[in-house]
């Protein structure tokens, strides 16, 4: 099976999840699928959130902050990584092959896989042919965050000692590649996808 693997990552409240469920809603109509290309049609549509893959609060892979009293949720080992991978070659099933213009394939499948950290994992950043970064300032990044609920919630000073601080680490780790696309967080939800869409319309 031919697939075409998306990755949407960024800054927490930046729009990833946004963004990867309007492409879904967009691939799975079926008004959609075959006016991407003149010879390419769209099959299968597939979605893959890394936060469904955080460890039980209980687990003792956590890493706990004794500063804050909390689990810090903002690292890779608060993740089962190998249970996300094991799920996404499921997923594709053993014999899948990455959809390429120069084969003769009538049908491609679409695999989004969204999450904070997945182009910081080997294996997911490998695997994604199309990758997408929403950024976002500080100051607009910590104005959405406060409005969030999360379960557990966030403790007083969290977002300054590990959200924002493992963001930059993390976002270091691999801006000075140029296999991805940066996008604007504060561009509005439409915008951002609009031109991903032209983008992934490109490559089919």
């Amino acid at each position: 099976m031919s697939w075409l693997i998306i990755g949407i990552s960024g800054v927490t409240c930046g729009g990833k999840t946004t963004l990867s469920q309007s492409l879904y809603r967009y691939f799975k109509d079926p008004a959609n699928g075959h006016c991407l290309s003149d010879s390419v049609q769209i099959g299968a549509v597939k979605i893959m959130n890394q936060d469904n893959y955080f460890y039980a609060d209980d687990d003792p892979h956590h890493e706990w902050i004794e500063q804050l009293s909390h689990i810090n949720y903002d690292v890779m080992g608060a993740l089962n990584m190998q249970k996300m991978c094991n799920d996404l070659y499921t997923e594709l099933g053993k014999r899948f092959v990455f959809y390429s213009k120069t084969k003769s394939i009538a049908i491609v499948n679409i695999m989004i896989i969204e999450g904070f950290l997945i182009f910081n994992h080997g294996i997911l950043n490998r695997l994604c042919q199309l990758k997408f970064h929403i950024h976002l300032p500080y100051e607009k990044c910590y104005e959405r965050r406060v409005k969030r609920t999360y379960v557990p919630p966030d403790v007083r000073g969290y977002f300054e000692l590990c959200v924002w601080p493992m963001y930059e680490q993390h976002f270091n780790e691999i801006k000075s590649k140029d296999d991805f696309m940066l996008l604007n967080g504060e561009t509005s939800k439409d915008k951002i996808f609009q031109h991903v869409l032209h983008c992934i319309k490109n490559v089919i």
